[in-house]
């Protein structure tokens, strides 16, 4: 899972973004090998040159430094904390491994690429400007090279639909109050990529199993708490109280719950220029 700031945040706003994309990556399990396989299947051979654009936490540039081990990786990502995780957590990548602090908004990094794979997972829908971007991107591609675009098509689901506490359908209601700006959170590319004259080789929508369900009830927690905090419209008093107690250390709290029910699902798009 990756990352990219629209605007600076706090150290407490890294801090628990760091937390969710890293137990994002746990609770998915093999999602990431999985889907640097699929991009193995289109890429050039060798791989060179790996660029990860918005890496957050390096999760999937670590997949793709494994999954293509002759390869330098560039993981580009504007917040500093987020580049400090991933020196922290790619120790085995000393050589093979630049980090790159920049804000897509601006354009394409000054002096990254071209790649022969350019990955974006979770990160371009923030990009002010995605369609131009991508326009751009196509420029910093070797001349086989692929972009491989990873998005969450849909907020991932943890509640069941009655909790047994105050009126069913929370999690629906807290997904519709969420402010996203004038951003889409979970867009299809398909059309946007063909529209700047890509060749869209595979797109592919994998859905998420669970492989940690301690793992799975902690990054609920993360997600819940981020949703909270992120609300444009005020939640009635009683969803609020029950949201409060699914944040909170009692029985009801979802770092205790066994009916916790994860569904998630993510589109990969694998296009050359």
């Amino acid at each position: 899972m990756s990352h990219h700031h629209d605007h600076p945040e706090s150290p407490v706003d890294d801090a628990h973004m760091i937390a969710m994309l890293d137990a994002d990556a746990l609770v998915a399990g093999t999602l990431l090998d999985d889907l640097a396989d699929l991009v193995a299947e289109h890429a050039p051979h060798p791989v060179r040159s790996v660029v990860d654009l918005g890496a957050g936490t390096g999760t999937g540039t670590r997949a793709l430094a494994a999954r293509f081990p002759d390869a330098h990786v560039t993981a580009v990502d504007s917040s500093p904390a987020m580049l400090d995780r991933i020196r922290a957590a790619s120790p085995g990548l000393d050589g093979r491994l630049t980090l790159c602090a920049a804000d897509l908004d601006a354009g394409w990094p000054d002096g990254v690429g071209p790649g022969d794979v350019v990955w974006s997972a979770l990160a371009l829908h923030h990009v002010s400007e995605p369609a131009a971007f991508l326009g751009t991107l196509k420029d910093h591609l070797t001349p086989d090279g692929v972009v491989a675009l990873v998005e969450m098509d849909a907020h991932p689901r943890y509640l069941p639909h009655d909790l047994g506490l105050g009126e069913p359908g929370l999690e629906e209601r807290l997904h519709a109050a969420i402010d996203t700006g004038d951003m889409d959170p979970h867009p299809d590319w398909t059309a946007t990529l063909a529209d700047h004259g890509y060749d869209v080789v595979a797109r592919q929508q994998v859905t998420i199993t669970p492989s940690d369900t301690d793992a799975m009830r902690h990054l609920a927690h993360l997600f819940l708490a981020h949703v909270a905090d992120r609300v444009a419209t005020p939640l009635s008093p009683s969803d609020a109280a029950v949201l409060a107690e699914l944040l909170g250390d009692g029985p009801a709290s979802v770092r205790h719950r066994d009916d916790l029910d994860y569904r998630a699902t993510r589109t990969v798009w694998i296009a050359r220029r």
